[in-house]
């Protein structure tokens, strides 16, 4: 017998009732069936971040639609992923792009503090919370994609010198692609960061960036080098600005790590003292009449002769003849003695060249393998010249050097030996 002719001869045994109660089971099996094989389709969610605001929430949009991954925008900020995404493989992901940076607590830490917490617990709290903002702060800078601060607080103790109770504090600055900072705004983020914490010296912040590169070294040596302990130190210190400056900027062309300075800068020590003495009239012709004396002597052949005593004879006569005189019967003698003032200056003259730069030489040594630019003459006279321009340097003092970095350390030896010899020549 056919199958499904007994099926409907089974269902034509049925009443009204039954039908319509069987098929209402059936509906209902069949939608519980198809809502069991959805929701197993469906992909469960887990919060990937929560607490972002607009902006930073639609970088991490953005970048998730770029990596095709599905999301889901909830409450409070927070943005879910599918369970079958390792989340921490994301954050990773974002963070290499810049996009998690400011996920940092600040003020608002404050806020969740228990009752039960010590004043360790509070000590620490608002540590982090300062340094939350503080991030968050440096982030609104221009140029700056995100920025991380870590401060170190001394413990205080009653037995701690004052010296070493000295707080200190690091920041890790991402810069946006294509994007650099100055050393006035090296120092700016040096002084913000140590007008929030008491006690601290901005010379004690140290500011680095997402390549590795020691920021603050230099704003700290350009500070330092009118207070250089010894010429040696001054001279290191001179040669360290003009490294860090130089490699700062041609690594935004040539890359990280694909540049080399060696700056050789020698100093004036030389002292010289002059001392002059100079005589000159008061006035442009003459001098001032200090004191004046005339003396006149007469002589006449019937009665003598007559003169006025105290007559220096050293002094020649000024003679007015009388018209009888040639005649031998009389004469008439005249002097005058006057005395002048002249000035009379002294002068001395030191000239202390005190450490100032008298020559200075630049050799930097460029990866070929690095280098986005071909090595030719043009390209050499181009670095020259910006170096120069930059500097002070003449071109005939820059050598620039395309070479092959030797990457392998046992052959250090050698590359010391290159550099020796390139700074010989």
């Amino acid at each position: 017998m056919n199958p499904f002719q007994m099926i409907k001869d089974y269902w034509n045994n049925f009443s009204t009732n039954q039908k319509i109660l069987y098929s209402a089971l059936v509906g209902i099996v069949l939608f519980l069936i198809i809502f069991l094989i959805i929701l197993n389709l469906r992909p469960n969610y887990q919060v990937l971040i929560s607490g972002v605001d607009e902006q930073q929430g639609g970088k991490i949009i953005s970048k998730l639609e770029e990596l095709n991954i599905p999301y889901k925008v909830g409450p409070g900020g927070s943005i879910q992923v599918p369970e079958k995404y390792n989340k921490y493989e994301l954050w990773m992901k974002l963070a290499l792009n810049g996009v998690l940076g400011n996920q940092v607590q600040g003020y608002e830490l404050l806020q969740n503090q228990g009752f039960g917490a010590t004043s360790y617990d509070k000590q620490v709290n608002y540590q982090i919370a300062l340094e939350g903002e503080l991030s968050r702060s440096i982030s609104t800078m221009k140029g700056i994609q995100y920025a991380r601060v870590h401060i170190v607080m001394p413990s205080r103790t009653y037995y701690t010198p004052a010296d070493q109770s000295k707080p200190t504090a690091s920041v890790l600055l991402f810069l946006e692609p294509g994007a650099t900072i100055d050393t006035s705004q090296v120092k700016a983020i040096m002084d913000f960061v140590a007008g929030a914490v008491q006690n601290l010296d901005p010379k004690d912040v140290k500011v680095v960036d997402n390549n590795s590169r020691n920021l603050s070294a230099q704003v700290i040596s350009e500070g330092n080098i009118a207070d250089a302990a010894t010429k040696f130190d001054l001279k290191r210190r001179i040669e360290d600005y003009y490294t860090e400056k130089i490699e700062n900027k041609l690594q935004m062309v040539f890359g990280v790590g694909a540049i080399v300075v060696i700056p050789e800068v020698e100093l004036n020590w030389q002292k010289i003292e002059e001392e002059t003495r100079k005589v000159q009239p008061v006035n442009k012709t003459s001098g001032i009449i200090i004191s004046q004396q005339t003396e006149t002597e007469e002589r006449y052949s019937d009665s003598g002769t007559s003169s006025v005593p105290g007559v220096d004879s050293n002094v020649p006569p000024y003679t007015t003849q009388t018209p009888d005189e040639q005649n031998g019967e009389s004469y008439k003698n005249s002097k005058s003695i006057i005395n002048y003032d002249f000035n009379e200056i002294y002068q001395k003259v030191t000239e202390d060249k005190n450490g100032e730069i008298a020559q200075k030489s630049i050799t930097v040594f460029i990866d070929l393998d690095k280098s986005p630019i071909p090595e030719n003459e043009t390209t050499k006279e181009q670095i020259k010249s910006a170096i120069s321009t930059a500097t002070g340097t003449t071109p005939d003092n820059i050598n620039i050097l395309f070479t092959k970095f030797n990457k392998d350390f046992s052959s250090l030896d050698d590359v010391v030996e290159i550099v020796k010899y390139w700074i010989n020549q």
